[in-house]
């Protein structure tokens, strides 16, 4: 699509079934000199529509799209008609381009030829193709002995960047990481980029390859993602987001030990609150207890690929920390109490931030917290949920953010979030 924007037509040999996208676009382009916008209807002919974009300097702005299966239409193409075809241009890799494919493929070509063919037709070229021949360890080779993915990188870096895409041209790459192995897909990247600056060009990628995206800066993805039938393009706040939207699982790059149960939601909600990829990142596991916590942090202090960190209940924050050689790996949950009795005595405090969350009145709070109050702690956050007819993880999260009204209980949980966080991060 953003390719025909830019005046471009399906190509003469492909299938002719294929569905055309239509429409009118709003098209804004950022350049040197300002913001261009233009209106382009896709029903136009390729000239009209490639003559919006001539500039008043002259200049043109044109876009190139390759993906595997164009790049495979014309080697099957080359492959049928090979004895026909006219050559168009020849040229030999440099000693830098042989270096990149030993770092993407592991071939060690003392030479390698790029020749691309045309067919005439009706008064024009048509048809092109890229044919390959090398010279490995005393061996000639050439396109009709090479793998899929071979024949790809050499279709990418052969031909569609350095002969067909122009100088500051925009290039469209399709799957970059089709048929390569993963060792591959980050140095044949890195490859394209550096072709790409080479011709002060711009490039947009289609990925599902979590090697690819890793390459870019956080700042220069999107993401497409479908809701209601509809197709939206969000910027991510983080990889995490990117790794669920291709459908990878993030390794867990921490252990965090709690108390108990209670303890393990509490902080889940905090996460949720603050840096919603530590619910990812880190494994929250439930000890049963202040002294199982402390002896688990003693155990896996030694663990050095997976970092393990404690969180206590606020009670045992004295002061004065933890004993030994371990104070650095344990934190405390914000207040001086049990946290069920710091969620309870807040909501008292914080009651009309509480009745609007939860839409109960202030006499439905009162005798929720009154019901509850001879209990054991561990039972009361879900007498208090049962009474105001709350589930009880909504329950929580509401108590959660009541708590948090309190600027010493924020305070103390963002310094709490960030330091988990510091603490993975290094």
């Amino acid at each position: 699509m953003i390719e025909a924007l830019f005046g471009y037509s399906t190509p003469a040999y492909a299938s002719p079934d294929l569905g055309r996208v239509s429409g009118t676009f709003r098209v804004k382009l950022a350049c040197p000199d300002g913001l261009i916008e233009r209106t382009i209807d896709l029903q136009a002919s390729e000239a009209d529509r490639a003559e919006q974009w001539n500039l008043e300097n002259g200049c043109p702005i044109v876009a190139y799209y390759t993906a595997p299966t164009n790049a495979f239409s014309e080697i099957n193409f080359l492959t049928d008609n090979f004895a026909i075809l006219d050559e168009q241009y020849e040229r030999g890799a440099t000693k830098a381009e042989l270096g990149a494919i030993r770092n993407i493929l592991g071939r060690s070509y003392e030479r390698l030829t790029y020749r691309t063919h045309t067919k005439e037709y009706q008064g024009h070229s048509e048809w092109y193709a890229v044919y390959v021949t090398g010279l490995e360890s005393g061996r000639e080779v050439d396109s009709f002995m090479m793998s899929q993915g071979e024949s790809w990188v050499h279709h990418v870096l052969g031909y569609f960047l350095s002969h067909q895409l122009g100088d500051e041209d925009l290039a469209l790459l399709d799957e970059p990481e089709t048929f390569l192995a993963q060792s591959a897909q980050r140095p044949f990247i890195d490859q394209v980029a550096r072709e790409i600056l080479k011709k002060n060009s711009q490039l947009i990628i289609g990925t599902h390859s979590f090697e690819v995206l890793n390459r870019f800066p956080l700042e220069s993805i999107r993401v497409c993602v479908r809701v209601d039938g509809k197709i939206h393009v969000i910027r991510p706040s983080g990889y995490s987001i990117i790794k669920d939207a291709i459908g990878i699982e993030s390794p867990v790059r921490a252990l965090v030990l709690v108390e108990d149960r209670f303890a393990m939601d509490l902080l889940r909600s905090l996460f949720s609150i603050y840096d919603v990829a530590l619910n990812r990142d880190t494994e929250i596991v439930n000890c049963g207890g202040e002294s199982h916590v402390r002896q688990g942090i003693r155990s896996l202090s030694a663990a050095r690929r997976v970092p393990c960190i404690a969180v206590l209940d606020g009670d045992q924050n004295d002061g004065t920390g933890a004993s030994d050689d371990h104070l650095e790996a344990i934190y405390y949950l914000p207040g001086k109490f049990a946290p069920e009795r710091e969620l309870l005595d807040s909501v008292l405090k914080n009651g009309v931030f509480f009745s609007h969350l939860s839409g109960r009145t202030m006499s439905d709070i009162l005798g929720a917290v009154d019901a509850c109050a001879q209990l054991d702690h561990q039972y009361q956050i879900e007498k208090f949920a049962s009474y105001l007819d709350i589930a009880r993880e909504s329950a929580i999260d509401q108590l959660v953010r009541s708590w948090l009204q309190t600027p010493e209980i924020e305070s103390q949980a963002r310094a709490l979030i960030q330091q988990i966080r510091q603490r993975i991060e290094t």
